[in-house]
């Protein structure tokens, strides 16, 4: 009897939840209209999903977005019921107008249907968007704060970070809006500030920091001690290696990690500190360089090494303390991507809201493309899945019209 009521229980649980899940397109139907009624001729949402069409296909900029999307208006037509394709300046003065707090709320909206910070690795990061600054009248470079999903491969959320904050103020105001239950948070050295390790832990998640000169002291003590690995007198310290060869370079990693924080003991504003470790990674380039005198090719190696100390706020072990610590800067080729494929660092909209609600939707178009569970894109490049999607009007309304499948199994 009991059973038969739990598993009905589940079921209702589980239909409501269907009922509650929705599509992109209704996710942008959501978002408030902050343009003037006169003269209003598309709708808001309309003009998302045109805009989600062209950064699909690999449009970075509106005005050749717009010439693409012209060669498609026929079909549009009968999508969208259009009778033309908004001009490019429409697309830019909405994405100015827009408040990027709703835009961001949409998008999380959708997402955490989809994948769920909780039990996830989540790497916290800055990224410039260099050409949004304005040159002629100030030298501040616009910043915003990147909330990633290690093991999905998506991101979770972004604040932009204020002209008038640093990374370091904003940082523990962009937690608020995470939820980290359970979550491991790595951020980079500039996150070693104990008001940010004792946020995250407030928010029920779990720091792993890596310590570099901005905490000299603490750095030294951590290094001094764990390099006595091997005396018989602290045998509490534990020790992992590994090597990787890729592409002419070979990377050897040497792991340090203790639970014995008896070294910081001076450092009182650290009490959440209950291991921590230290990293050192020897790379060596191999180069093929032309000798002048000789002409003759000879393989040149260029060794390079760099140490770096880490605190964490849970005894996670060495094996995972060196995945966690490796996978954070799986962020940076994240990043790369958006600079690469969609043009992000070129990007020179930076009118009212247009440059986060631009960089928003460039991070909504490569989710879409991480999650699509089509078994073709599974190996493809961000370029090979821009020329699937131009040519597949299919791929883009199943992931823009349709629920796309959860990638966690959802608690009941």
């Amino acid at each position: 009897m009991g059973s038969s009521v739990k598993k009905q229980r589940k079921e209702v649980k589980k239909r409501d939840f269907e009922e509650w899940r929705i599509s992109l397109r209704e996710a942008f139907s959501r978002i408030p209209d902050p343009r003037d009624k006169r003269g209003k001729r598309y709708r808001l949402d309309d003009i998302l999903i045109l805009a989600t069409y062209g950064t699909l296909w690999g449009f970075s900029d509106f005005v050749n977005m717009c010439a693409e999307l012209e060669y498609h208006l026929p079909y549009f037509r009968k999508l969208l019921t259009l009778e033309r394709i908004p001009s490019h300046d429409c697309f830019s003065a909405t994405f100015a107008a827009i408040d990027p707090e709703h835009f961001i709320i949409c998008f999380m909206e959708w997402l955490t249907q989809i994948t769920s910070s909780r039990g996830k690795h989540v790497s916290i990061d800055g990224k410039a968007i260099r050409a949004a600054c304005e040159k002629a009248h100030s030298k501040y470079v616009p910043y915003i704060l990147n909330a990633f999903l290690v093991e999905e491969g998506v991101l979770f959320s972004q604040m932009k970070i204020d002209a008038k904050n640093n990374e370091i103020s904003t940082i523990p105001e962009f937690l608020e809006w995470l939820d980290l239950n359970d979550s491991v948070v790595t951020i980079d050295a500039i996150g070693a500030q104990y008001e940010i390790a004792d946020k995250i832990v407030s928010k029920g998640g779990v720091y792993v920091l890596p310590v570099k000169l901005n905490q000299p002291s603490l750095q030294q003590d951590i290094s001094e001690y764990l390099e006595n690995y091997g005396d018989p007198d602290f045998d509490d310290i534990s020790y992992l290696k590994t090597f990787d060869k890729d592409h002419g370079r070979m990377e050897t990693r040497k792991g340090y990690y203790s639970e014995d924080v008896s070294c910081l003991k001076f450092h009182e504003k650290w009490k959440t500190v209950k291991a921590i470790g230290m990293l050192v990674r020897e790379r060596i380039v191999l180069k093929d360089v032309t000798d002048k005198e000789t002409g003759e090719i000879v393989n040149v190696d260029e060794v390079s090494q760099e140490l770096v100390c880490y605190i964490m706020s849970a005894p996670i072990g060495a094996e995972q303390f060196m995945q966690i610590a490796r996978g954070h800067w799986k962020v940076e080729l994240f990043h790369f991507s958006l600079d690469t494929a969609y043009m992000e660092d070129r990007c020179t909209a930076r009118k009212g809201n247009a440059m986060q609600n631009r960089s928003l939707l460039r991070k909504l178009v490569m989710n879409l493309a991480k999650l699509d569970d089509d078994p073709k894109m599974v190996r493809s490049s961000q370029k090979g899945r821009q020329i699937h999607y131009r040519h597949s009007y299919e791929s883009c309304e199943k992931m823009i019209f349709g629920v796309l499948p959860r990638r966690y199994e959802e608690l009941m």
